[in-house]
């Protein structure tokens, strides 16, 4: 059996961290997995195009498996039309503001084998949004290797090479876009009290202003914008908060690495969160964009050294349900089955 896998880019998300890390673990792959780069710029379309149908045509896969929206969209049009048997569309998040390719997934949906959402409340989504009907989907959620989180680090040299002095250090591992909601975090931090510095790791299109608001709400000298980290298990063990503000999600890979670094975590209170974490048993939730009660759970979690060991143990305990083993193995059976079908 031959999978071929099409995302639109292999940059720093969720859905592209997932593909590379899931891909070596499949059976019967080896290292070296060929990765063939279409160069899609708009313009060249039809060259691109071309390039699709020779891939097609050479490697002559069972199973064509697409991430994000417009590979999901090119590759059932022409996965179908290119004789490819199965297509399969791993949805990773809600498009809650695009509704044309809203439109478009609905109207071309008939072409696709099987949706895996990453998540129960997409699935609801996918039901919502564009009528899918049950059978349709299998939810194969996110993974995460464990592993990476259980080597020892040195926390103490860590902290010398952030320059930070705190006692207490809250950490948020989110990309700036809007649905990730700095502003409610930035607006809830200015009003603690005490040593704590603010670590903020990610980029994107609204951390410029980001910086101006913390600026504006007089936190900035305690909050420290990282950028993009290939430390993040180091900083969560380091940090003794982990908070993660988002409006929406699809299955989040920050929050199961927080889980899994045994931090005190606490969330939005969105369905998509509620999957992974309950409140008051592995973390605390708060009313998306309620910036009084995320300040009020980050103070009680700061107070409390017991709470936070409490949450901490039983988020890595529920986290063990979602070991890159797991997925894999779920992703093996959905090839097997479709393919035996």
């Amino acid at each position: 059996m031959k999978v071929m896998h099409l995302i639109t880019g292999l940059g720093t998300g969720g859905a592209e961290r997932q593909l590379l890390n899931i891909l070596p673990q499949l059976k019967g792959e080896k290292k070296g997995i060929p990765v063939h780069y279409l160069h899609y710029q708009g313009w060249n379309f039809f060259s691109v195009l071309l390039r699709f149908y020779h891939l097609v045509k050479k490697e002559k896969p069972d199973i064509l498996n697409t991430y994000l929206i417009h590979a999901d969209l090119f590759g059932r049009v022409f996965g179908n039309f290119f004789g490819i048997p199965i297509i399969i569309c791993s949805v990773r998040n809600k498009l809650l503001k695009r509704r044309f390719l809203l439109f478009l997934d609905k109207m071309t949906s008939f072409l696709v084998t099987k949706y895996t959402p990453n998540s129960y409340a997409v699935k609801d989504f996918l039901v919502q949004t564009i009528s899918l009907p049950e059978s349709k989907m299998v939810v194969i959620p996110n993974g995460i290797d464990l592993s990476l989180f259980q080597k020892k680090k040195d926390l103490k040299k860590k902290r010398k090479e952030l320059s930070i002095t705190t006692k207490y250090i809250i950490i948020c591992v989110a990309s700036f876009k809007p649905q990730k909601d700095h502003a409610t975090l930035l607006r809830a931090f200015s009003q603690l009290k005490g040593d704590i510095t603010l670590l903020l790791v990610g980029e994107g299109e609204e951390k410029t202003k980001m910086q101006n608001l913390a600026k504006d709400l007089g936190c900035a000298e305690k909050t420290i914008f990282l950028g993009k980290r290939d430390d993040v298990p180091e900083l969560l063990s380091l940090s003794d908060i982990f908070v993660l503000p988002s409006l929406h999600e699809g299955m989040s890979n920050a929050l199961l690495e927080a889980m899994a670094s045994h931090c005190a975590i606490i969330a939005s209170d969105i369905p998509e969160n509620r999957e992974l974490v309950r409140n008051k048993k592995e973390a605390l939730l708060f009313s998306p964009g309620n910036a009084e009660e995320l300040t009020s759970g980050m103070h009680n979690l700061l107070s409390s050294s017991s709470l936070r060991e409490k949450l901490g143990k039983a988020a890595f305990s529920q986290v063990k349900k979602y070991s890159f083993d797991r997925v894999v193995s779920q992703l093996e059976q959905l090839y097997k089955d479709l393919k035996r079908d």
